[in-house]
């Protein structure tokens, strides 16, 4: 498969991935009231967790303890990254939080621009941070904290996803399913207190947040890094805030300012330039036959 190709399906996997994501976020949200950020987030991937063993039915014997290490940071990383997310969304919009997560992919992706003139995009994004989290945007700092830590989840959930794409022979779906229980084990605590009030209306919310916005959704991030890399996935991501505004202002009645929809933009801008040079350079590499594969994390056709 050329490279244009593989970024082409690759564009398709994390969009795909996003809408899941970010779908099951707008689905389980009315639920935090009552059951908690924390706790619908353990629930779910609880359920997610014995779905994966399920219909997946990974290897668990036979496994180096490389092997096992990467898996349980793999997993601790995912369960960290959505928990964080989950409480950020407690307090922020939809498209805030997504925005502000965007900037750990962005400064993973902002790690290989040779050009002076791209250098500068960093800046863009900061200035749009600024604008998104003014000090009069009466946005909590508590929201803005858990988003930056999701954030950084993120941007290392993409680096880690590489590496494990990378150690295995198979189509990487063992791996995501023992993550899962690792980021389900990691959870659990956290979802004790929504026991008493989980019913039997909450159900079908969590099965499919559950089975599209964690199975389904990680299993397509971790194709489009096998497919690409982790740093033109991070990139691929730019137009999450996008999506995360139009759902908040369609399904949950979160309006935003002018200078908020004007920081969205300057993040977002600053991904798709970035996104460009990665296309252009990965293309080039491709053309002039340098090592393209190994930077593309070796993933079959």
């Amino acid at each position: 498969m050329n490279t244009a190709r593989r970024l082409a399906v690759a564009a398709v996997l994390v969009m795909g991935a996003s809408l899941a994501v970010q779908g099951s976020a707008v689905l389980t949200h009315p639920m935090f009231a009552e059951l908690g950020a924390s706790g619908v987030s353990g629930l779910r991937f609880l359920l997610a967790a014995g779905l994966a063993v399920a219909l997946v039915r990974p290897r668990w014997a036979g496994r180096s303890t490389t092997s096992w290490t990467w898996i349980v940071i793999y997993g601790s990383i995912i369960a960290a990254m959505n928990v964080a997310m989950y409480r950020a969304l407690e307090h922020l919009p939809l498209g805030v939080a997504v925005t502000i997560e965007l900037l750990g992919p962005l400064a993973l992706g902002a790690t290989r621009l040779p050009h002076r003139w791209l250098r500068g995009l960093p800046l863009v994004s900061v200035a749009g941070l600024v604008l998104v989290a003014r000090p009069d945007s009466d946005l909590p700092v508590i929201g803005l904290v858990f988003a930056g830590c999701a954030a950084a989840a993120l941007a290392a959930y993409a680096v880690v996803a590489e590496r494990i794409s990378a150690m295995t022979t198979g189509n990487g779906w063992d791996e995501l399913a023992l993550a899962l229980v690792v980021a389900a084990a990691w959870t659990l605590p956290l979802s004790w207190h929504a026991l008493p009030t989980l019913g039997v209306t909450h159900l079908p919310r969590l099965l499919v947040a559950a089975g599209v916005g964690v199975l389904l959704a990680f299993g397509l991030d971790f194709l489009a890094v096998r497919r690409s890399s982790a740093r033109i996935v991070a990139v691929l991501l730019s137009f999450d805030p996008v999506l995360g505004a139009t759902l908040g202002w369609v399904f949950m009645a979160q309006t935003l300012s002018v200078a908020t929809l004007l920081g969205i933009g300057l993040i977002v801008t600053a991904g798709v330039a970035t996104c460009a040079w990665h296309t252009e350079g990965t293309s080039r590499a491709g053309h002039e036959g340098t090592a393209a594969t190994g930077r593309l994390g070796g993933a079959g056709d």
